[in-house]
């Protein structure tokens, strides 16, 4: 599953069970890349480029 966050309203960034606001500011840091984290008690991958 792949989302954009500049199309996503604030309204579908808050209930998204994808993103949480640590891994938001995250991705917003940082042009393009990869890391692991856990969401919701399971370790997962997010890829992101801008």
């Amino acid at each position: 599953m792949a989302l954009s966050i500049d199309e996503m309203s604030k309204e579908e960034k808050e209930q998204s069970s994808y993103i949480n606001e640590e891994i938001l500011k995250r991705v917003k840091s940082e042009p393009n890349g990869a890391f692991t984290t856990k969401l919701h008690g399971k370790e997962m991958l997010v890829t992101f480029h801008r």
